[in-house]
């Protein structure tokens, strides 16, 4: 089918489908696909860590990707710049109050694991619950709820940690 104009937005924001290396494996897909609203993800990797983020802007069609578009540019213009989690927060809530003076947002849910010991480091800013499946069994993550991006003024974004072992989904 033909996607909408918001979803060929949303795709073309999208990283690979898929990501392995020998200290993971990853894989994405948004759904519905050819009418998505504020919905999307973004992944990127180096030797050292694996950082992930999901995002589900406000609002409907276009002016919901359109936010999408500036929370991802702004996240990864951040880690790019080599800010950690909490300053890629920071600046990703700042370029959307600046831009929607609070009126929009997006709640995200922000990811740096290090590849090397397991260690995550989160920020739940407005997102929905996080779930781990280990051994078999499935368990809430619970993380500190914070305000969503570009919500108020100057958010402080405090990060968490918590670990992963081998086998972890």
């Amino acid at each position: 089918q033909r996607l909408t104009l918001a979803a060929e937005m949303q795709w073309e924001l999208l990283p690979g489908r898929s990501r392995s290396r020998p200290s993971f494996s990853l894989a994405g897909q948004l759904e519905p696909a050819y009418a998505v609203r504020g919905d999307s993800f973004d992944w990127a990797d180096d030797s050292d860590r694996l950082w992930l983020t999901t995002l589900n802007g406000t609002g409907e069609g276009v002016a919901a990707a359109s936010l999408t578009a500036l929370a991802t540019h702004a996240l990864r213009n951040a880690r790019r710049a080599g800010l950690d989690l909490p300053d890629q927060a920071a600046l990703a809530d700042q370029a959307l109050y600046a831009h929607y003076r609070g009126e929009q947002h997006i709640a995200a849910l922000m990811l740096k694991v290090e590849l090397t010991t397991g260690v995550v480091t989160a920020i739940d800013a407005g997102s929905p619950r996080m779930i781990l499946l280990r051994d078999g069994e499935v368990s809430d993550l619970p993380l500190e709820a914070q305000l969503p991006l570009g919500m108020f003024d100057g958010t402080d974004y405090r990060p968490q940690t918590f670990s992963l072992t081998a086998g972890d989904r």
